[in-house]
């Protein structure tokens, strides 16, 4: 973080002007501090008077500071600022050269009106520049450069006095970062001015007053302040003491002293760090009272080492303690920062800084003053600090006691961060006190409790089962948290939760009602949405990932990568209220509101899955995560490929097959479903390169349309696949328009010394291309099927598919234990995505068989390899379960189908022989392909299940239909455009990010989609619209066991009249009339004539044909008229 902040245009100027200006300040303080007590005057006193006259400015001129920064742009204020400052170190370079000390004194004190103007508008201008959560990570680097110009100032004063040329070089060396200041502060980023219409007090007082008071009355920000001004006056009181302590307690020089300074502000600049690691982008106000018990602790041992022992205090422990007493400073000081700039309204928050700073100065006065009169009275510098952390040690409970809204939150997020580097976003939709609220998180493990209440600003409400409120490990835990007993089983338990969300208290319930044993959303139990919608409260959805991994899960090292320790993640989504009908009542209502919630949770999932990445990058990261042995990929042919063989493969074959082309370029591939075909795609994204899935079964027309509309110059194909796929023709003719790369060629040019490379790249640099691209970058081109029309290249980004991947990831609860079985072909969008990217990036070891036609040989590659998950179509899976014994897909759980829609009579075999429900989605190309999928949650028999999260859909009226409407669909995996032939290379885009799919749609309360055809596949014989699927439906019902598919041709009567082309042996037009008309049909849905094929024609992915049936029938009786 501190690297991504240093590197940032809108902090790094703001952070060296405020360090080379510190540096110039504690140059002068400390020469002039050195030069009294060394040197010159020998008395003690005289350097609590230099620090008091530094630091008296702010009492009074912090409040002008504030409302200045508040009134005008800081960025200006600020060169303002260090332009005086420039006045300033001349004259204060004068003082020293000439060796006049109240010149000198006189100068540190305007260097402290300048301070004290500054000290707002450079903690009030972070909130302007950055975001809420860089605050800690900001205030700690600020910090610790002000500490290290401290420690700089510190040793180089105290050494540069015993020097003869020392107070020259000390002048030089002030004008130098005076000049770097104004120089850094010219390039600050400018600010909208937060209030310019606040009129600027003249009496200093009474604005310094005014703003007390304004502070006073936001009580929390008024505790963080007090806080804040402890750490400055135990700082000063540490640094004003430590000259005398060194020259009185140990008999030590001016370089010791410069020794000891360096150490305290070293040990400033860690606990800074350390507090903003613990703080990880929220305000942790716990770390201030540790931060006191360590500080007090550490300065009573300094009084210990060396006023109590009889022997010369060690150097080194000494050395330690101060340290110690540093980090416990540090740890005050950023979270109180912190604090005040996240509380304050924009519109004042540097008046808020700026009385912090008014009531730190006045701490520092009063503290130096406190020091002068003990000194005097005879009190020795070490008494003084042991004095100093006395008080902090009493000071410690206090803070804790009330400093954060949530100590054993706090407390837990300490640990949680210290054992788990969590890291959190969104915690800003957090409920707020008083806000009636449901958070709802996922379930992993039982220290998901701890986690929300880590990350929980205020004491959240928590459901406990009174079941388990009873175990006797549960009970000490139960104390320090709010919580609610319920009985699952009881009536009243439901009332009792939403008069509790109704008196305004943020609930914490679980969903799922239980740990999940897949690592994904288990079921989403009634109840939860009927207390939010009864109490009219809004759902906070909570994801989180990484405690899944740890002994306290259920799930074993099957299901996940076993980690004592592993890195969580936390994600915090928007409120949101549970939408239903409001007609809903009873049941319905309360399955409307289970299913909102369910959605809710999902599209939390998929958020939080969404990434920047690339296809490779989101590869490497899977094998980063779930370990490089980890069975990927396998095939009958090259076998089975782990995680580290892939990446290998991938840097070698991609950097074999890139020869020749440049980036971005479009190249083609031409592979059967297999590990050469995943490996060469991936390896093409590598290196920057855009992979053309191509269709074997397209023929040389289609083939060549492809190479037109993508401009493609190169193909990589494989000798044995166009052997067995009879290409060897095709293959020839396509010599003449693009260079052929054969496989079998590029094999025999690889090198060991390109597999050890290949080796040592997937192990050392495992998630970085060989060619830099962004995630809105061409990923993939894939051809439509061309079932009605010419094909059209779709290009989809590494976005689309990946946001697909998760959208899908976040609806069917995959897990590790799963296993998928892929026999589509990766030509085809479902094929390529369902079947390939999303087992391979979510871990999922993949079985790519090249051809779904076998139909013997898949159902037993399925029961061999334990395959969990299956993809299909319902033309290959009604060929499955004819082949298969009932054995054969026993492992199968998820049974998923698309591309065309799913005959009732497959679906029942299905059922009757397998007992296995078929999971039907609907997807189209553009849409990378998924938009709405069924899944054992929520399944409804002839719907395509619900629209995916991250989606947006809409209903186009059409003519004719009340009952339905034309889909057109919006979402991150809406396609960048097409590639037509007509238009060779240019990209055209969808209309504003809309997709229209032309498909008739209808919705059901549940929020399932219903697809009742396409607008494309209609007959208007004797003027009427006639949906073409409409009558294959009537056909499905009548003929369970056959395919049917209606075309239209030209009519000379009827403008044009549909053919019914079926497989079903014996079938006749007189029986499909006679079911018709049972269901009700209308007369203009009885085909013209019924023609039986021994074998319809059939697309790669299965699906009909359309334009070759038409053709069928065109080519047999071209105008042919038969009577209705």
């Amino acid at each position: 973080m501190s690297q991504l902040l240093l590197t940032d245009r809108r902090f790094r100027p703001v952070f060296l002007s405020q360090f080379f200006s510190a540096l110039g300040d504690n140059l002068l303080r400390n020469t002039l501090a050195a030069l009294a007590l060394f040197a010159v005057a020998g008395s003690s006193w005289m350097v609590a008077a230099a620090t008091a006259a530094f630091v008296a400015p702010a009492a009074v001129l912090s409040g002008l500071g504030g409302e200045l920064a508040d009134r005008m742009d800081k960025a200006r204020l600020i060169r303002a600022l260090r332009l005086a400052e420039m006045l300033v170190a001349m004259v204060a370079a004068m003082g020293l050269v000439t060796g006049h000390l109240p010149v000198v004194l006189g100068a540190l004190a305007a260097a402290g009106v300048i301070a004290a103007l500054f000290g707002p508008v450079k903690y009030g201008i972070l909130p302007d520049q950055l975001a809420a959560y860089r605050l800690p990570g900001a205030n700690a680097l600020v910090e610790g450069a002000t500490f290290a110009a401290i420690l700089i100032g510190s040793v180089g004063g105290s050494m540069l006095v015993s020097l003869q040329t020392g107070p020259g070089l000390a002048a030089i060396m002030i004008l130098a970062a005076a000049a770097l200041s104004w120089l850094s502060a010219r390039g600050i980023l400018s600010t909208v001015p937060a209030a310019p219409g606040l009129q600027v007090r003249v009496n200093l007082i009474a604005s310094s007053w005014h703003l007390l008071r304004d502070l006073r009355a936001e009580r929390r920000s008024w505790r963080a302040a007090l806080a804040n001004a402890w750490f400055w006056m135990s700082g000063a009181a540490v640094l004003t003491l430590l000259p005398g302590f060194v020259r009185d307690a140990l008999g030590g020089s001016a370089a010791l002293n410069g020794l000891f300074l360096g150490v305290f502000a070293v040990g400033i600049a860690a606990g800074s760090g350390l507090a903003a690691s613990l703080a990880g982008g929220r305000v942790v106000l716990a770390t201030a009272s540790i931060g006191c018990v360590l500080l007090g602790g550490a300065l009573l041992e300094v009084w210990h080492l060396a006023h109590v022992s009889t022997q010369p205090a060690p150097l080194a422990e000494l050395c330690l303690s101060l340290f110690a007493a540093a980090a416990g400073a540090g740890l005050i000081a950023v979270p109180t920062q912190a604090a005040i700039q996240s509380w304050a309204a924009p519109s004042r928050r540097a008046r808020a800084v700026g009385a912090m700073n008014v009531l730190s100065a006045l701490g520092m006065v009063l503290s130096s003053v406190a020091l002068i009169v003990a000194q005097a009275e005879g009190l020795e510098a070490v008494t003084l600090l042991g004095i100093t952390g006395l008080l902090s040690l009493l000071l410690a409970p206090v803070m804790l006691l009330v400093l954060p809204a949530n100590p054993v939150g706090d407390i837990l997020w300490m640990l949680y961060r210290l054992l788990f580097r969590i890291e959190v976003k969104g915690l800003e939709h957090l409920p707020r006190p008083g806000e009636a609220a449901l958070i709802t998180p996922n379930h992993l493990s039982w220290l998901d409790a701890g986690l929300v209440m880590a990350i929980a600003e205020h004491r959240p409400l928590f459901v406990v089962d009174a079941q388990v409120a009873r175990l006797w490990w549960v009970r000490p835990a139960l104390r320090l948290v709010s919580w609610l007993p319920v009985d699952s089983a009881g009536p009243q338990s439901l009332k009792t939760m939403i008069a509790a969300v109704s008196a305004g208290n943020a609930m914490v319930i679980f969903p799922e009602g239980r740990l999940s044993v897949t690592g994904s959303l288990m079921e989403i139990l009634p109840g939860t949405g009927t207390v939010a919608d009864k109490a009219h409260a809004v759902v906070v959805p909570v994801h989180h990932q990484g405690l899944e991994r740890t002994p306290f899960s259920r799930l074993d090292r099957s299901q996940t990568r076993r980690s004592l320790l592993p890195k969580v993640r936390v994600t915090v989504f928007p409120a949101r209220p549970l939408e239903v009908a409001d007609d809903l009542v009873g049941r319905a209502r309360r399955l409307a509101l289970t299913e909102a919630l369910r959605d809710a949770m999902e599209e939390a999932v998929y958020l939080d899955r969404l990434s920047d990445d690339t296809l490779f990058e989101a590869v490497a990261r899977a094998a980063r995560r779930h370990g490089m042995g980890r069975l990927a990929t396998q095939d009958p042919v090259s076998g089975a490929l782990s995680y580290r063989k892939l990446l290998a493969g991938i840097d070698v074959l991609g950097g074999k097959i890139s020869l020749g082309t440049e980036k971005r370029e479009i190249v083609g591939l031409l592979l059967p479903t297999s590990n050469a075909a995943a490996v060469c795609l991936l390896g093409l994204s590598s290196y920057g390169r855009t992979a053309a899935m191509m269709n074997a079964t397209a023929g040389l027309r289609g083939l060549r349309a492809a190479i037109q509309a993508a401009r493609i110059r190169t193909v990589v194909t494989s000798r044995t696949f166009v052997a067995k796929a009879r290409l060897s023709q095709v293959i020839d003719d396509l010599h003449q328009d693009v260079r052929v790369i054969y496989l079998e060629d590029v094999r025999a040019t690889v090198t060991r010394r390109d597999r050890i490379s290949g080796l040592l790249r997937a192990m050392f640099h495992t998630a970085t291309p060989r060619v830099a691209c962004a995630a809105d970058d061409q990923a993939v081109v894939v051809f439509t099927s061309g079932s009605s029309g010419t094909p059209k290249g779709v290009v989809l980004s590494h976005r689309n598919l990946l946001s697909n991947v998760a959208q899908v990831a976040g609806r069917i609860g995959f897990g590790r234990d799963d296993k998928v079985l892929n026999a589509l072909p990766m030509f085809h969008a479902f094929g390529l995505m369902g079947g390939f990217l999303l087992p391979v990036i979510n871990g999922i070891p993949v079985f790519l068989y090249p051809s779904p036609l076998h139909y013997s040989t898949v159902p037993v590659i399925a029961y061999n390899w334990n395959a969990t998950a299956i993809f299909g179509t319902s033309v290959f899976y009604n060929g499955y379960a004819r082949r298969a014994t009932p054995s054969a897909f026993r492992s199968l759980r998820l049974v998923v189908a698309g591309a065309a829609r799913v005959a009732p009579a497959v679906r029942e075999l299905w059922m009757e022989k397998f007992g296995l429900r078929i999971l039907e989605g609907y997807g189209v190309t553009e849409c990378s392909p998924v938009v709405a999928v069924n899944t054992p949650a929520s399944n409804r028999s002839g719907t395509v299940g619900r629209l995916l999260p991250g989606m947006q859909m809409r209903l186009e009226h059409i003519p004719g239909r009340d009952d339905a409407g034309r889909l057109v669909v919006q979402g991150p995996n809406v396609m960048l455009g097409y590639l037509k032939a007509d238009q060779p290379g240019v990209l055209q885009r969808p209309q504003d990010g809309w997709y229209d799919t032309g498909d008739i749609v209808s919705l059901d309360q549940a929020g399932h989609l219903r697809i009742h055809g396409r607008l494309t596949r209609t007959a208007r014989p004797g003027g009427e619209m006639v949906s073409l699927e409409a009558i294959e439906d009537i056909a499905a019902d009548l003929w369970r066991d056959a395919m049917s598919v209606a075309v239209t041709v030209p009519d000379p009567r009827k403008d044009e009249r549909v053919v019914l082309l079926t497989d079903k042996t014996g079938a006749v037009r007189d029986d499909f009339v006679a079911r018709a008309r049972s269901l009700g049909a209308p007369e203009v849905m009885l085909p013209a004539e019924v023609r039986v094929l021994g074998k319809l024609p059939l697309l790669g992915a299965g699906k009909p044909d359309y334009m070759a049936a038409t053709r069928l029938v065109l080519e047999d009786h071209p105008l042919k008229v038969d009577r209705v």
